[in-house]
């Protein structure tokens, strides 16, 4: 994991504009660019949004004070699967190899499992009944002894 020298992440706004960043990708495919001139760009786009949404993530993992982690994490999740979905896209549409990004749309899928999994355990937490004891019911309907 990267160090950072802010200690304080705004993942919403990151994620965010890394969502943007996709967007503006996107838009790409619906213009009649001339993929010689941008093709290593939208490579080094997409690589950039890889490395820096990995950072967040593992940020995100690690950070135990955020009250906000569920909403981050399905932050995240959006934007993995709109990774992926560009890369096919892009790679369909010949404007990239998927070959050169077959490592990358692995360790995102892993990543989506290991947020599903997450949010189960928080969402499991939330939920969790607050379930009573034989023992402790038997206390509370006892009947008073005066």
């Amino acid at each position: 994991m990267e160090k950072l020298t802010n200690s304080l992440i705004r993942y919403e706004e990151n994620i965010f504009y890394l969502k943007l960043t996709i967007n503006n990708i996107t838009k790409a495919r619906f213009l009649n660019i001339n993929m010689e001139l941008f093709q290593k760009k939208l490579k080094d786009d997409l690589i950039f949004i890889y490395k820096t949404s990995n950072i967040l993530f593992e940020h995100l993992l690690t950070n135990k004070k955020l009250i906000t982690k569920d909403e981050q994490l399905h932050s995240m999740l959006g934007l993995k699967n709109l990774f992926i979905d560009e890369i096919k896209e892009l790679s369909k549409r010949d404007f990239i190899k998927q070959e050169d990004f077959s490592e990358i749309i692995q360790t995102n899928k892993e990543d989506i499992n290991k947020i599903e999994r997450v949010l189960d355990e928080i969402y499991k937490e939330i939920n969790k009944e607050d379930l009573t004891t034989n023992e402790e019911l038997n206390i509370l309907f006892m009947e008073d002894e005066d």
